[in-house]
């Protein structure tokens, strides 16, 4: 659980690795919404709260 207005903060990809180099994210989905969003994008998901990944694949999710 994450208290309301409290980030959680992580790495969807932390520790995964190709043989050329880390993995960069481009873009993500929200599982329920029809929008893709570009890495660094906010996603605002209706009464759950907002969530942004960045291209090295760390996250924010501030619950609402």
């Amino acid at each position: 659980l994450v208290p309301v207005n409290y980030p959680k903060t992580g790495s969807v990809i932390d520790g995964s690795f190709t043989n050329v180099g880390g993995l960069s994210l481009q873009s993500f989905t929200v599982d329920g919404m029809q929008e893709t969003f570009t890495a660094s994008d906010q996603a605002t998901i209706s009464g759950k709260g907002t969530i942004q990944i960045q291209q090295d694949g760390n996250y924010t999710f501030t619950p609402e």
